[in-house]
């Protein structure tokens, strides 16, 4: 058992040594900066999971599928285990300033497809009710030179 854990930890150790120093070679151009959000969806009265697949699509192609300062966006879904409601949305920008600058591009994107404040905030109440208030975020970065 002792000889297991040792070769684990001796595997963890190189490997990560490894990985920092690719990292100390590599350039910016070769980095991305990816976030993570996690919600939890529900179902709200009068709501149906119909309603909800047109919604998700409507927002993605009208706002983020325009939005060329998001290099790359998908949604995962829970498959397997004891909690289905996990609802997770990647995206990935090749500068860490793009994140910033995408969510104001966004924001001109949704006022563009909902010009009236009150249709927007309507559209936004409908499709908020679908997720629990708490969620997560988290911001990574990747050094696409390790990437597959």
């Amino acid at each position: 058992m002792k000889k297991t854990a040792l070769l684990i930890g001796l595997f963890c150790l190189v490997a990560s040594s490894s990985l920092f120093a690719q990292d100390e070679e590599t350039d910016d151009s070769q980095m991305s900066y990816v976030t993570v959000v996690t919600y939890h969806t529900k179902m709200p009265d009068g709501g149906s999971w119909e309603r909800f697949k047109e919604m998700i699509k409507e927002l993605r192609e009208n706002v983020v599928f325009k939005n060329d300062l998001i290099v790359s966006s998908r949604i995962l879904r829970h498959v397997w285990g004891s909690n289905s409601s996990d609802f997770i949305v990647i995206n990935e920008y090749a500068e860490w300033a793009h994140i910033q600058e995408a969510a104001d591009v966004s924001q001109e994107l949704t006022n563009e497809h909902w010009p009236r404040e009150n249709q927007r905030e309507r559209w936004f109440d409908e499709f908020n009710s679908y997720f629990d208030p708490v969620h997560s975020d988290e911001i990574y970065f990747e050094n696409r030179a390790l990437r597959k």
